[in-house]
């Protein structure tokens, strides 16, 4: 594991405008952009004092490196966020941005769930039943909306004696966190708190760690919304597993780069040493990227939440899979459903393609089972059925703002 000291911060605070002296270390040492420290200093200098910046406010992808660089814990990530919320209550919303936002249909996730193999279709059926009936569980585990387009990296036999629920209706409502639409987020994170308590269960099992950080830390102290539940991120839930010896996993043998994803930077160094704990326990020699951890850079998820851009954000994938290819590993691993599929459709713009696996495929192949791993096709599924979607989009220049986000109707599976 690399020895790290990375101290958790507190993504839900306001930022500390007091504290700030604006030595723009920060923005210095962005991943992405890593401007010259003195136009980092008038950049930061210009979002607080001015509420605008030249380079920021657009060309953020909202990884949160800028939290752990800042010398004086002012969470200049927040900052950020405070002002993409002032654009989104000044200025709405542009139309495209509608296909990225969860309860607001028809999105991302309802186009390729129509779409999906007669199999996976049923699946998800299943878990919505189980949501609607949970059947007194004492324990579930939450799909979140990535794994229903990606339903294949559950099935396994890792997950036999858990009950798996999900569904459209239940989605986190991350999306709409990080575009600074926070009167919309807290319309969601009351409605999964009423779902959540009604279904009865006391421990929620989350693949996301987008997820498990707004259920346990933001939706409490942005909101006040809290869930009477304790809340595991499936890893450590499988590591469990490993160690009481009710999984026996065998070497692998193979040579992986991993992707970092964003909210783990938010606990510090605590998921980044789980993930290679157990990657290394698979028999995986770990390569590392030029951009780990802390300072990883975005699957380009996030890239969208500044310019309401696909093109920003396939951009910003590209760039990332460049980075990978330079690492002569086999394979890369994710662990993040978001950042999966996104790398998976990023590929399809690309000659030389690497696979691309989610650490819980990883986690089936060192218990001896073959992963159905659709990854490939999805990417293309994804990629064919998006572009004809967005394009009319783009040409719209209506803009919207989320009135009542909870009045959602789900269009009908066929």
């Amino acid at each position: 594991m690399i020895p790290m000291t990375l101290q958790k911060f507190q993504n839900f605070k306001d930022f500390i405008k007091e504290d700030c002296d604006f030595c723009g270390l920060c923005f210095h040492k962005c991943p992405v952009l890593n401007l010259p420290l003195e136009l980092a200093k008038k950049e930061i200098k210009s979002i607080v004092e001015e509420s605008k910046s030249e380079y920021i406010l657009t060309k953020c992808t909202s990884c949160m490196a800028c939290n752990n660089y800042c010398p004086s814990d002012c969470h200049p990530y927040n900052l950020i966020l405070q002002r993409w919320n002032e654009r989104y209550l000044k200025n709405g919303l542009p139309y495209r941005a509608h296909l990225a936002l969860p309860y607001d249909f028809p999105n991302i996730h309802s186009i390729i769930m129509e779409r999906l193999p007669k199999e996976e279709k049923e699946w998800i059926k299943e878990w919505e039943a189980n949501w609607k009936n949970p059947k007194n569980q004492e324990i579930m585990l939450y799909s979140g909306c990535n794994l229903l387009i990606q339903p294949y990296i559950l099935k396994s036999k890792l997950f036999d004696d858990i009950t798996i629920f999900g569904s459209t209706e239940l989605c986190c409502g991350e999306p709409l966190y990080r575009m600074g639409c926070l009167d919309a987020e807290e319309q969601v994170a009351r409605h999964l708190q009423k779902e959540f308590s009604n279904m009865g269960f006391k421990k929620l099992v989350l693949p996301c760690l987008a997820g498990y950080h707004l259920f346990k830390e933001v939706y409490p102290d942005l909101f006040d919304v809290k869930f009477d539940i304790e809340i595991i991120w499936v890893i450590d839930w499988l590591l469990e597993k490993i160690k009481n010896y009710d999984l026996e996993i065998k070497p692998l043998n193979l040579r992986a780069v991993i992707h970092d994803s964003c909210w783990p930077k938010v606990s510090g160094d605590y998921f980044f040493n789980r993930v290679r704990e157990i990657i290394k326990l698979c028999g995986i020699e770990i390569v590392e990227a030029e951009h780990n951890c802390e300072n990883a850079l975005c699957c380009g998820m996030g890239a969208a939440a500044a310019s309401y851009s696909l093109i920003y954000a396939l951009i910003t994938a590209r760039k990332r899979l460049k980075e990978f290819k330079k690492s002569k590993a086999d394979v890369i691993i994710d662990y993040c459903g978001g950042c999966n599929w996104l790398f998976s459709v990023a590929q399809r713009l690309s000659r030389k393609k690497m696979p691309i696996y989610n650490l819980i495929e990883i986690l089936q192949m060192a218990i001896g089972e073959t992963p159905l791993h659709r990854t490939n096709k999805r990417g293309r599924k994804m990629f064919y059925s998006l572009v004809p979607k967005i394009i009319p989009k783009y040409l719209k220049r209506k803009k919207y703002w989320i009135e009542n986000i909870m009045d959602f109707q789900v269009p009908a599976q066929k």
